[in-house]
């Protein structure tokens, strides 16, 4: 079995565990068909159009060597510096579970990628609880 596939099968199964009202969905990052999803040159604006996130979702950020994907905060996004990141990951494969019902803030502080547009910004709601 791949990382990949063990990191996603590890993280819904964790996520299971918190109780979740709806089943966890997941999320590959930009258009990995292309080699890599979390690349330079990719719209992402355009990629999170139609989606709606929710809390317990995942993201998973496939990225080439040298590159890097940080969740910072809403300042640390405008300015493209991830000096100060919530979470970092370097290893080509980051799973990025959606705990908290916010805004999150994802760049690449490699190089001058995140000023170049490699940067995303996910509305996370709560999810919603229907009842008969």
């Amino acid at each position: 079995m791949s990382q990949f596939a063990a990191a996603v099968i590890c993280t819904i199964i964790l996520l299971g565990c918190e109780g979740s009202s709806m089943s966890a969905k997941v999320y590959i990052v930009g258009d990995p068909s292309e080699g890599y999803g979390w690349r330079p040159g990719f719209n992402y604006k355009a990629w999170i159009k139609g989606k709606t996130f929710f809390k317990g979702d995942i993201l998973m950020f496939q990225y080439g060597e040298g590159y890097s994907v940080n969740e910072v905060t809403a300042e640390g996004f405008k300015a493209c510096n991830g000096t100060n990141a919530l979470h970092s990951g370097y290893d080509g494969n980051t799973s990025t579970p959606l705990k908290i019902a916010r805004k999150h803030y994802f760049i690449c502080a490699a190089f001058e990628e995140c000023s170049e547009g490699m940067n995303l910004t996910v509305t996370v709601h709560r999810q919603l609880i229907l009842k008969n």
